[in-house]
């Protein structure tokens, strides 16, 4: 299996993504007002979606997944779980997020 560096590095070479540094600077002082939320509870669609998409993690195979849903729909919130289980197997999640103008 691609380590997530060499998928980035082909992606890059094939012109769809592209790498770039950018600085940020960050108030510490905001740092420390920040706290842990509570998990929002999935609904049942969410559920099932879900369950779906870990029977692919699960699989260790190569299994697509694309969520389509309105925004505020929680479809960021399934991926941070699939996420999530794929981090607790001790391997490595990508996320690309595009920005439709």
């Amino acid at each position: 299996m691609k380590s997530p560096s060499k998928t980035i590095q082909a992606l890059q070479a094939k012109g769809l993504i592209s790498i770039f540094k950018k600085e940020v600077c960050r108030d510490s002082s905001v740092r420390s007002e920040l706290r842990p939320y509570p998990r929002p509870q999935l609904t049942s669609d969410q559920e099932a979606i879900l369950s779906e998409i870990l029977k692919g993690v699960r699989s260790k195979r190569f299994s697509p997944f694309l969520i389509y849903g309105v925004t505020g729909s929680g479809k960021t919130e399934v991926y941070l779980r699939a996420i999530e289980e794929v981090l607790n197997q001790g391997r490595e999640a990508i996320v690309l997020v595009q920005r439709f103008p």
